[in-house]
């Protein structure tokens, strides 16, 4: 989803080969009924680039494009563009990371810590927490934390991932109010194309009635190219 090797919202903090670069396209899709807007489906469409600088340097760009459509009239409009650069360093059966985002469009950047620990037979396990920053003011700063695990071979890798973003400095939204999300999915890989296939379910509580910071259900498809420049 956001144009770096991992599973959808999460990231790994391993590296693509050196020179590769990877381009990917991304639908979320939900539909629910939200109190005083009746009948109201919403898509969100990201496009990815990644590009390995080295074994240990990554960089990465995406936009984000946020539609919503009610009754028979859609609006799409731009929501983020954000760049990205990652560091990585394996020690043992563990990779490091540090990934720094910054946003295009608003003053906002995002500083994560990441690892991925090679649990063997396939099964990797990944950790990424960072903090949000914004020059809005601290109550629109997240704590940003995800858990994810995968079982990978060359062709059919399942998996789950934890997401969440904790709003910390801004006292009506509690700790069950901030976005929490819980994703299962698989990834089928033929050569050099990798098709993703999740299904992410929020278990946010109300922030007011009928208002969740994100929707019950998302179902998310995404296609991914990759080659050696």
């Amino acid at each position: 989803m956001y144009g770096n090797r991992g599973l959808l919202r999460l990231v790994s903090a391993l590296n693509e080969s050196p020179s590769t670069l990877s381009i990917s396209f991304t639908d979320q899709y939900s539909e629910e009924d939200v109190l005083t807007i009746g009948h109201l489906k919403n898509v969100v469409r990201i496009v990815g680039i990644g590009y390995s600088l080295s074994e240990y340097a990554e960089c990465s760009f995406n936009s984000t494009i946020k539609g919503s459509k009610a009754n028979d009239d859609t609006e799409f409009n731009p929501d983020e563009l954000k760049i990205g650069f990652k560091l990585s360093y394996p020690y043992k059966s563990h990779r490091f990371a540090l990934l720094y985002m910054f946003y295009l469009n608003e003053p906002k950047f995002d500083l994560e810590l990441l690892s991925t620990t090679n649990l063997g037979e396939g099964l990797q396990f990944h950790i990424n927490t960072g903090y949000s920053f914004t020059e809005k003011g601290r109550k629109d700063e997240f704590l940003l934390l995800g858990l994810g695990i995968e079982l990978k071979s060359e062709t059919f890798t399942p998996f789950i991932e934890y997401t969440t973003e904790q709003m910390v400095n801004n006292s009506d939204i509690s700790y069950q109010k901030s976005p929490h999300r819980i994703t299962p999915g698989l990834q089928l890989v033929y050569k050099w194309i990798r098709l993703n296939f999740g299904l992410e379910l929020g278990m946010s509580h109300e922030v007011e009635y009928g208002v969740k910071l994100v929707p019950d259900w998302n179902i998310i498809l995404g296609i991914e190219a990759k080659g050696v420049l």
